[in-house]
């Protein structure tokens, strides 16, 4: 499987859904020998109350990427967010990624998704 695509895919999902929740949203958009990801993340969502930056990813979600994008300064009122997309199962998880710390909980315990 062309796993650009499978990417394009899963990112295209994650942004509709926040679109449904009434979030603005923009994605990262790729070229053909790179992607041009905003500030590590792939959607960026604001809304009235929230601005949420999201990074979706495929199967796997590394210590290595978590630990990149906790690094990553932003102000208190923007939540980081890590989606986890599985095969045949849809997103699954979400990782919170505040301050210095990881919140990893299912994707359907978490409100509003």
């Amino acid at each position: 499987m062309n796993t650009v695509a499978k990417g394009s895919r899963i990112e295209r999902k994650a942004e509709e859904m926040l679109k449904k929740q009434g979030h603005l949203t923009y994605r990262a958009k790729r070229t053909k020998f790179n992607s041009i990801d905003i500030f590590g993340f792939d959607i960026i969502a604001m809304s009235a109350d929230s601005i949420k930056l999201v990074q979706t990813k495929s199967s796997v979600v590394t210590k290595k990427v978590l630990q990149t994008l906790l690094e990553i300064k932003c102000p208190p009122c923007v939540s980081k967010e890590v989606w986890l997309h599985e095969d045949r199962k849809g997103f699954t998880k979400i990782y919170f990624l505040t301050g210095d710390t990881i919140i990893k909980r299912d994707f359907n315990e978490t409100q509003g998704y």
